[in-house]
């Protein structure tokens, strides 16, 4: 992987953090679901301050953060609102969700490589992952149980 490739993985992570976002405030306003908005809130917290430490990352590396996400902001407000207009944004979302943040993880591991990463790079995103990782393992089939 070459040096323009970690910085394409690094802004491809940060774009698609920030879609997250997105989705989760479009979320919360659709919702009257207590349980799907107090889940919404816990994933975008995190997401908004991982997004900080990356703007951070990613200035540092003269990069420029794209602080309108990319195009799956559309797609993830999107489901959000049809989700709500048809009464369906309730727990059953969760699983969509949670593999939503899957592919999320997954970026991790893209700018993670070996080839990529720098110290520095390195301990923040694999924090950050963990961090990611933890809530989605505690966050899988929780709509089962509720």
């Amino acid at each position: 992987m070459s040096i323009e490739d970690k910085g394409d993985a690094l802004k491809k992570l940060h774009a698609r953090t920030v879609d997250a976002i997105n989705g989760y405030e479009e979320g919360m306003a659709q919702t009257e679901d207590r349980a799907v908005l107090a889940f919404f809130e816990v994933f975008k917290s995190l997401h908004e301050r991982h997004v900080s430490e990356l703007d951070a990352l990613l200035l540092s590396k003269g990069y420029e953060p794209q602080e309108d996400g990319s195009w799956m902001t559309w797609v993830q407000e999107s489901i959000m609102k049809v989700r709500g207009a048809i009464g369906t944004l309730d727990m059953s979302v969760i699983d969509d969700v949670i593999k939503g943040e899957q592919a999320i993880l997954d970026l991790y591991d893209e700018a993670l490589e070996p080839e990529a990463a720098d110290e520095d790079t390195r301990s923040l995103l694999s924090r950050q992952k963990l961090e990611l990782q933890a809530r989605v393992t505690d966050n899988r089939g929780v709509h089962k149980a509720a």
